[in-house]
């Protein structure tokens, strides 16, 4: 704790020497508290072997289509603890508990490659939540038509000859408003001219 302490003063110090306007921010009012996520089942106190068995079911379901040729089944639990404190005298602990899974299945046929994934397509959800919310995960697979759905790889689609109703589900929407906006945005802000602003080196650091 003391060689991090030591790293921001450092910090701190060489930003001030580059700083601009000078700027005076009134005092804040302290906050002490605590706080973890509010779990019913610890994934972390769960046997390896329970968790292996869910992912053989659902890698289980998704190969009852033979076209699939690759299927990958993942979960994921981590725990971060993190650590506020100022010099105003607020201290405040958390313990963030995030817990999620996926699938995705790979299929191949006459030299084309088409892969479908649930429940989205970025290595599954995760939630601060325990692993409650996992335990009927291969039955919400089913439940959810997923396997039904499979049934129409490379099936031909025909050509819509109006313009179609694109829907998105939140988490593609939140990848398209950060790839079209936020991106964009960053992009134009680049391009602004700004001053070079240098910080001495210091020592030790890579």
């Amino acid at each position: 704790m003391s060689s991090v302490l030591g790293k921001a003063l450092k910090i701190a110090r060489a930003s001030s020497m580059v700083k601009g306007k000078e700027w005076v921010f009134g005092a804040a009012p302290s906050a002490v508290d605590k706080y973890r996520t509010v779990i019913s089942v610890d994934p972390f106190g769960i046997p390896a072997e329970r968790k292996l068995d869910l992912l053989m079911k659902a890698d289980e379901i998704m190969r009852r289509n033979k076209k699939v040729k690759i299927s990958e089944a993942f979960m994921g639990s981590y725990k971060t603890e993190k650590t506020f404190a100022s010099t105003e005298g607020s201290h405040i602990e958390q313990e963030i508990v995030e817990c999620g899974a996926g699938i995705s299945a790979t299929a191949i046929d006459s030299g084309e490659i088409q892969v479908r994934s649930y429940p989205n397509s970025f290595r599954g959800n995760f939630a601060t939540r325990g692993m409650s919310g996992l335990k009927g995960w291969p039955s919400w697979i089913m439940l959810n038509g997923w396997l039904k759905k499979q049934e129409n790889f490379f099936q031909q689609t025909p050509v819509l000859r109006r313009s179609p109703t694109l829907i998105l589900d939140s988490s593609q929407l939140a990848l398209q408003i950060h790839e079209s906006v936020a991106t964009r945005l960053s992009s134009i802000e680049s391009l602004e001219p700004r001053p070079v602003m240098r910080a001495p080196a210091l020592s030790g650091w890579r």
